[in-house]
Protein backbone atom coordinates (compact mmCIF):
# COMPACT_ATOMS: atom_id res chain seq x y z
CA UNK A 1 0.00 0.00 0.00
CA UNK A 2 0.92 3.53 -0.74
CA UNK A 3 0.41 6.52 0.86
CA UNK A 4 -2.32 7.56 -0.44
CA UNK A 5 -4.01 4.13 0.08
CA UNK A 6 -2.98 4.21 3.65
CA UNK A 7 -4.64 7.90 4.10
CA UNK A 8 -8.01 6.39 2.07
CA UNK A 9 -8.34 3.81 4.76
CA UNK A 10 -7.40 5.81 7.87
CA UNK A 11 -10.25 8.73 6.55
CA UNK A 12 -12.77 6.08 6.07
CA UNK A 13 -14.57 5.43 9.58
CA UNK A 14 -14.23 2.24 11.24
CA UNK A 15 -11.68 1.02 8.23
CA UNK A 16 -8.25 1.55 10.50
CA UNK A 17 -6.86 1.64 13.88
CA UNK A 18 -3.22 2.72 15.33
CA UNK A 19 -1.75 0.75 17.78
CA UNK A 20 1.07 1.92 19.83
CA UNK A 21 2.65 -0.37 21.58
CA UNK A 22 5.45 1.30 23.96
CA UNK A 23 6.70 4.61 24.60
CA UNK A 24 10.09 3.28 24.86
CA UNK A 25 12.80 4.75 22.15
CA UNK A 26 16.63 4.42 21.71
CA UNK A 27 17.24 7.31 19.33
CA UNK A 28 16.87 10.12 21.61
CA UNK A 29 15.33 12.91 18.73
CA UNK A 30 14.90 16.74 19.79
CA UNK A 31 11.97 16.91 18.17
CA UNK A 32 9.97 13.67 19.44
CA UNK A 33 6.27 14.43 19.68
CA UNK A 34 5.92 11.74 22.09
CA UNK A 35 9.00 12.90 24.44
CA UNK A 36 10.04 8.92 24.25
CA UNK A 37 13.19 8.11 25.81
CA UNK A 38 15.45 4.83 26.19
CA UNK A 39 13.82 4.40 29.73
CA UNK A 40 9.60 5.31 29.06
CA UNK A 41 6.91 2.66 29.95
CA UNK A 42 6.79 -0.58 27.66
CA UNK A 43 4.41 -3.24 27.61
CA UNK A 44 3.94 -5.17 31.22
CA UNK A 45 0.43 -7.24 31.25
CA UNK A 46 0.76 -9.33 28.40
CA UNK A 47 -2.42 -11.08 29.39
CA UNK A 48 -4.10 -7.45 28.71
CA UNK A 49 -2.10 -6.55 25.31
CA UNK A 50 -3.16 -10.26 23.61
CA UNK A 51 -7.11 -9.46 24.69
CA UNK A 52 -6.28 -6.13 22.77
CA UNK A 53 -4.81 -7.94 19.97
CA UNK A 54 -8.13 -10.39 19.86
CA UNK A 55 -9.98 -7.43 19.79
CA UNK A 56 -8.53 -5.72 16.79
CA UNK A 57 -8.74 -9.38 14.61
CA UNK A 58 -12.44 -10.03 16.12
CA UNK A 59 -13.50 -6.52 14.13
CA UNK A 60 -13.92 -7.14 10.36
CA UNK A 61 -14.22 -3.72 9.78
CA UNK A 62 -10.80 -3.05 10.62
CA UNK A 63 -8.63 -3.56 7.56
CA UNK A 64 -5.52 -1.51 8.36
CA UNK A 65 -3.57 -2.06 11.20
CA UNK A 66 -0.85 0.80 11.92
CA UNK A 67 2.07 0.03 14.92
CA UNK A 68 4.19 2.55 16.54
CA UNK A 69 5.15 4.21 19.95
CA UNK A 70 7.66 5.32 20.30
CA UNK A 71 10.03 2.83 18.94
CA UNK A 72 8.56 -0.67 17.62
CA UNK A 73 11.13 -2.79 17.59
CA UNK A 74 12.46 -1.67 20.64
CA UNK A 75 9.55 -3.77 21.97
CA UNK A 76 10.40 -7.08 20.58
CA UNK A 77 7.95 -9.41 22.14
CA UNK A 78 4.66 -7.28 21.72
CA UNK A 79 6.04 -6.54 17.83
CA UNK A 80 6.25 -9.98 17.18
CA UNK A 81 2.87 -10.85 18.98
CA UNK A 82 1.18 -8.62 16.97
CA UNK A 83 2.66 -8.87 13.97
CA UNK A 84 1.68 -12.67 14.43
CA UNK A 85 -1.53 -12.16 15.01
CA UNK A 86 -2.63 -9.50 12.28
CA UNK A 87 -1.18 -12.11 9.36
CA UNK A 88 -3.64 -14.37 11.00
CA UNK A 89 -6.08 -12.43 10.46
CA UNK A 90 -5.37 -11.12 7.30
CA UNK A 91 -4.92 -7.32 8.19
CA UNK A 92 -3.06 -5.18 6.23
CA UNK A 93 -0.20 -4.53 8.52
CA UNK A 94 1.87 -0.93 8.68
CA UNK A 95 4.80 -0.13 10.77
CA UNK A 96 6.38 3.29 12.13
CA UNK A 97 9.85 3.73 12.66
CA UNK A 98 13.43 5.28 12.40
CA UNK A 99 15.36 2.39 11.30
CA UNK A 100 17.67 2.02 14.49
CA UNK A 101 17.57 -1.55 14.27
CA UNK A 102 19.00 -1.77 11.40
CA UNK A 103 23.25 -1.23 12.60
CA UNK A 104 24.02 -4.33 10.69
CA UNK A 105 23.98 -4.51 6.65
CA UNK A 106 22.42 -8.47 7.68
CA UNK A 107 18.89 -8.43 9.30
CA UNK A 108 18.34 -10.43 12.47
CA UNK A 109 15.96 -12.96 11.29
CA UNK A 110 12.97 -11.53 14.03
CA UNK A 111 13.08 -8.49 12.10
CA UNK A 112 13.39 -9.80 8.77
CA UNK A 113 10.09 -11.87 10.03
CA UNK A 114 8.70 -8.73 11.49
CA UNK A 115 9.14 -6.58 8.25
CA UNK A 116 7.97 -9.76 5.83
CA UNK A 117 4.36 -9.50 7.67
CA UNK A 118 4.23 -5.68 6.65
CA UNK A 119 2.52 -4.13 2.95
CA UNK A 120 4.47 -0.88 4.12
CA UNK A 121 7.09 0.64 6.35
CA UNK A 122 6.70 4.34 7.17
CA UNK A 123 10.51 5.24 8.07
CA UNK A 124 11.41 8.42 9.64
CA UNK A 125 14.88 10.88 9.21
CA UNK A 126 15.79 14.03 9.27
CA UNK A 127 18.76 15.79 10.76
CA UNK A 128 17.17 15.20 14.86
CA UNK A 129 17.70 11.72 13.90
CA UNK A 130 21.31 11.57 12.83
CA UNK A 131 22.75 10.93 15.87
CA UNK A 132 21.09 7.78 16.92
CA UNK A 133 20.44 6.79 13.42
CA UNK A 134 23.29 7.73 11.23
CA UNK A 135 22.70 7.81 7.28
CA UNK A 136 24.13 4.52 6.94
CA UNK A 137 21.47 2.78 9.49
CA UNK A 138 18.70 4.69 7.58
CA UNK A 139 20.66 3.20 4.11
CA UNK A 140 20.38 0.22 5.45
CA UNK A 141 17.19 0.02 6.94
CA UNK A 142 15.59 1.10 3.86
CA UNK A 143 17.13 -1.74 1.71
CA UNK A 144 16.15 -4.73 4.35
CA UNK A 145 12.67 -3.23 4.41
CA UNK A 146 12.46 -3.30 0.16
CA UNK A 147 14.23 -6.76 0.38
CA UNK A 148 11.24 -8.22 2.91
CA UNK A 149 9.29 -6.98 0.17
CA UNK A 150 7.22 -3.67 1.89
CA UNK A 151 6.84 -0.73 0.17
CA UNK A 152 8.99 2.15 2.04
CA UNK A 153 7.08 5.74 3.06
CA UNK A 154 9.59 8.54 4.63
CA UNK A 155 8.36 10.81 6.45
CA UNK A 156 10.72 13.73 6.63
CA UNK A 157 11.11 17.47 7.33
CA UNK A 158 14.26 17.60 4.95
CA UNK A 159 13.35 16.06 1.38
CA UNK A 160 16.32 16.77 -0.72
CA UNK A 161 18.29 14.93 1.65
CA UNK A 162 16.27 12.08 1.67
CA UNK A 163 16.01 11.78 -1.60
CA UNK A 164 20.22 11.59 -1.38
CA UNK A 165 19.68 8.76 1.00
CA UNK A 166 17.15 6.66 -1.27
CA UNK A 167 19.77 7.28 -4.62
CA UNK A 168 22.49 5.88 -1.81
CA UNK A 169 20.23 2.94 -0.82
CA UNK A 170 18.51 1.93 -4.32
CA UNK A 171 20.34 4.05 -7.14
CA UNK A 172 18.52 5.44 -10.02
CA UNK A 173 15.47 3.08 -8.85
CA UNK A 174 14.49 4.84 -5.68
CA UNK A 175 10.74 5.28 -6.92
CA UNK A 176 10.47 1.71 -7.41
CA UNK A 177 10.62 1.00 -3.65
CA UNK A 178 9.97 4.10 -1.95
CA UNK A 179 8.24 7.59 -1.43
CA UNK A 180 8.74 10.65 0.26
CA UNK A 181 5.99 12.56 2.18
CA UNK A 182 7.20 15.54 3.91
CA UNK A 183 6.00 16.21 7.06
CA UNK A 184 4.89 19.66 9.23
CA UNK A 185 6.73 19.95 12.09
CA UNK A 186 4.96 19.21 15.70
CA UNK A 187 5.32 21.22 18.88
CA UNK A 188 4.39 18.35 20.68
CA UNK A 189 6.30 16.54 23.43
CA UNK A 190 10.16 17.96 23.06
CA UNK A 191 9.08 19.60 19.57
CA UNK A 192 7.67 22.32 21.69
CA UNK A 193 10.73 23.50 22.75
CA UNK A 194 11.97 23.27 19.10
CA UNK A 195 9.53 24.71 16.68
CA UNK A 196 7.74 27.73 16.71
CA UNK A 197 4.15 28.63 17.30
CA UNK A 198 2.17 29.13 14.23
CA UNK A 199 0.38 32.43 14.11
CA UNK A 200 -3.32 32.10 15.39
CA UNK A 201 -5.61 31.98 13.00
CA UNK A 202 -9.89 33.18 13.19
CA UNK A 203 -12.15 29.89 13.79
CA UNK A 204 -13.63 29.53 10.92
CA UNK A 205 -10.84 29.25 8.61
CA UNK A 206 -9.97 25.73 10.33
CA UNK A 207 -10.65 23.44 8.28
CA UNK A 208 -11.24 19.33 9.03
CA UNK A 209 -9.29 17.02 10.60
CA UNK A 210 -9.90 13.49 8.42
CA UNK A 211 -8.06 11.31 10.91
CA UNK A 212 -10.49 12.00 14.06
CA UNK A 213 -11.74 9.16 13.01
CA UNK A 214 -9.29 6.31 13.55
CA UNK A 215 -8.81 5.32 16.91
CA UNK A 216 -5.44 4.98 18.53
CA UNK A 217 -4.70 1.56 21.00
CA UNK A 218 -2.35 1.52 23.69
CA UNK A 219 -0.85 -1.45 24.87
CA UNK A 220 -2.47 -0.18 28.52
CA UNK A 221 -5.32 -0.34 27.36
CA UNK A 222 -5.84 3.47 27.42
CA UNK A 223 -8.22 4.13 23.87
CA UNK A 224 -8.00 7.55 22.31
CA UNK A 225 -10.58 8.64 19.71
CA UNK A 226 -7.94 10.90 18.40
CA UNK A 227 -4.27 10.61 16.86
CA UNK A 228 -3.11 13.34 18.53
CA UNK A 229 0.40 12.85 20.57
CA UNK A 230 -0.58 14.89 23.20
CA UNK A 231 -3.85 13.34 23.43
CA UNK A 232 -1.99 9.69 23.59
CA UNK A 233 0.28 10.80 26.29
CA UNK A 234 -2.71 11.75 28.61
CA UNK A 235 -3.42 15.56 27.90
CA UNK A 236 -6.63 16.82 26.61
CA UNK A 237 -10.35 16.40 27.19
CA UNK A 238 -11.31 13.52 29.02
CA UNK A 239 -14.10 12.84 26.13
CA UNK A 240 -11.12 11.88 23.63
CA UNK A 241 -9.80 8.57 25.73
CA UNK A 242 -11.29 5.38 27.64
CA UNK A 243 -9.56 2.63 29.70
CA UNK A 244 -10.27 -0.88 28.99
CA UNK A 245 -9.15 -4.08 30.75
CA UNK A 246 -10.69 -6.79 28.62
CA UNK A 247 -11.49 -7.70 25.00
CA UNK A 248 -15.60 -6.65 25.69
CA UNK A 249 -14.70 -3.67 26.53
CA UNK A 250 -12.35 -2.93 23.62
CA UNK A 251 -15.39 -3.70 21.00
CA UNK A 252 -17.60 -1.06 22.87
CA UNK A 253 -15.17 1.57 23.04
CA UNK A 254 -14.53 0.75 19.31
CA UNK A 255 -18.38 0.99 18.73
CA UNK A 256 -18.49 4.21 20.32
CA UNK A 257 -15.64 6.26 18.61
CA UNK A 258 -16.99 4.76 15.15
CA UNK A 259 -20.43 6.10 15.85
CA UNK A 260 -19.40 9.05 17.83
CA UNK A 261 -20.84 12.44 16.29
CA UNK A 262 -18.76 14.75 17.28
CA UNK A 263 -15.81 13.60 15.89
CA UNK A 264 -17.61 12.52 12.60
CA UNK A 265 -18.46 16.21 12.43
CA UNK A 266 -14.66 16.82 12.68
CA UNK A 267 -13.51 14.33 10.30
CA UNK A 268 -16.41 15.89 7.59
CA UNK A 269 -17.72 19.21 7.57
CA UNK A 270 -14.59 20.23 9.48
CA UNK A 271 -14.58 22.96 12.55
CA UNK A 272 -15.03 26.24 11.06
CA UNK A 273 -17.94 24.69 10.30
CA UNK A 274 -18.67 23.35 13.71
CA UNK A 275 -18.38 26.27 15.28
CA UNK A 276 -21.97 27.90 14.09
CA UNK A 277 -23.57 25.42 16.08
CA UNK A 278 -25.13 27.93 19.01
CA UNK A 279 -23.48 26.38 21.71
CA UNK A 280 -20.00 26.80 20.39
CA UNK A 281 -20.79 30.65 19.08
CA UNK A 282 -18.62 31.98 21.96
CA UNK A 283 -15.11 30.09 20.17
CA UNK A 284 -15.93 31.11 16.38
CA UNK A 285 -15.09 34.78 17.41
CA UNK A 286 -11.34 33.80 19.15
CA UNK A 287 -8.24 32.66 17.14
CA UNK A 288 -6.47 29.83 16.96
CA UNK A 289 -3.03 27.89 16.35
CA UNK A 290 -4.49 25.26 14.83
CA UNK A 291 -6.98 22.27 14.67
CA UNK A 292 -6.10 20.80 18.04
CA UNK A 293 -6.12 24.12 19.67
CA UNK A 294 -9.97 24.81 18.57
CA UNK A 295 -10.80 21.20 18.41
CA UNK A 296 -9.91 20.56 22.20
CA UNK A 297 -11.96 23.23 22.86
CA UNK A 298 -15.29 22.42 20.91
CA UNK A 299 -14.53 18.80 23.16
CA UNK A 300 -14.68 20.91 26.62
CA UNK A 301 -17.85 22.35 25.66
CA UNK A 302 -19.76 18.82 24.64
CA UNK A 303 -17.75 17.06 27.61
CA UNK A 304 -21.04 14.29 26.83
CA UNK A 305 -22.82 14.93 23.48
CA UNK A 306 -26.85 15.10 25.33
CA UNK A 307 -29.37 12.92 23.71
CA UNK A 308 -31.35 15.71 23.14
CA UNK A 309 -28.77 17.28 20.32
CA UNK A 310 -30.16 16.40 17.29
CA UNK A 311 -28.18 19.37 15.73
CA UNK A 312 -24.91 17.57 16.04
CA UNK A 313 -26.01 14.14 14.60
CA UNK A 314 -27.60 15.60 11.52
CA UNK A 315 -23.93 18.30 10.89
CA UNK A 316 -22.37 14.68 10.66
CA UNK A 317 -24.83 12.92 8.39
CA UNK A 318 -24.96 15.28 5.96
CA UNK A 319 -20.75 16.19 6.07
CA UNK A 320 -20.77 12.40 5.83
CA UNK A 321 -23.24 12.31 2.71
CA UNK A 322 -20.89 14.51 0.57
Amino acid sequence: MKHNDIEIARRTRGNSVLLFITDRCPVGCAHCSVDSRADSPMITDFGLFENLLDGICGDPDIQVVGISGGEPFSERRGLTKACEAMSACNKSIVIYTSGVWAKSPETAPWIRSVLESCCTVYLSTDSFHQNGVPSSVFVQAARQIADAGAWIVVQTLEVKQTRHLLEQAFGNKADCYAEIVPITPLRNGRGQDVFELSPARKADTMGNCTLAVTPVIRYDGVLTSCCNEEVIMGKGPDRFRTRVKNREALDTALARFKTDPLMRCVASVGLGELVKHPRLQALAEKRYINNCDLCWKVMGEFPSLPESDRLINVIAQLGESH
